[in-house]
């Protein structure tokens, strides 16, 4: 998974990232 690939390339992967590590999910939304 690469921060500059848009988060619609993997939603379902990205929101159980999300839920697991909010942290990493806002930075790589801020990147």
């Amino acid at each position: 998974m690469r921060s500059d690939a848009p988060t619609g390339d993997t939603p379902n992967r990205m929101t159980r990232r999300t839920t697991a590590r909010p942290r990493i999910a806002a930075e790589r939304k801020g990147v």
